[in-house]
């Protein structure tokens, strides 16, 4: 199995995603003013933030990786995160918190109409 793009403390290989995608953004504490110039100054720098999707994921598989982010799944809503930074062309371990969640669409395979996988399933992670 080819390592996974992220890991968790208690999970070092979850499910490798279909689509990766990192988003790295200035946070500044104004926009542009009436001048048309940015009037402001950078309040923080390289905030990192994932987007996930998966083709296909077994039931199991994405609600374990749910409940990394469900206090009742024995996760917490900030949970320190490796992943891969494409700014720095290397692993990054930082705190993250889930942002949008999106099951896709069910898919059923056994006899029972028992759900197996979900196809299309995506979540978005930003940097604490």
């Amino acid at each position: 199995m080819a390592k996974s793009l992220y890991s968790f403390p208690n999970w070092k290989n979850p499910p490798c995603p279909s689509s990766y995608k990192c988003t790295t953004a200035t946070i500044v504490n104004e926009a542009r003013g009436i001048t048309g110039y940015v009037q402001g100054s950078v309040v923080r720098e390289n905030v990192l933030s994932v987007e996930m999707s998966f083709n296909v994921i077994s039931c199991a598989k994405w609600s374990r990786l749910m409940a990394q982010f469900d206090k009742n799944g024995n996760g917490n809503f900030f949970r320190r995160m490796t992943v891969f930074d494409q700014r720095i062309n290397d692993w990054r371990t930082e705190v993250f918190y889930v942002s949008d969640r999106d099951s896709g669409e069910l898919g059923i395979l056994d006899n029972n109409k028992k759900p197996q996988y979900w196809k299309g399933a995506s979540l978005t992670l930003v940097m604490k």
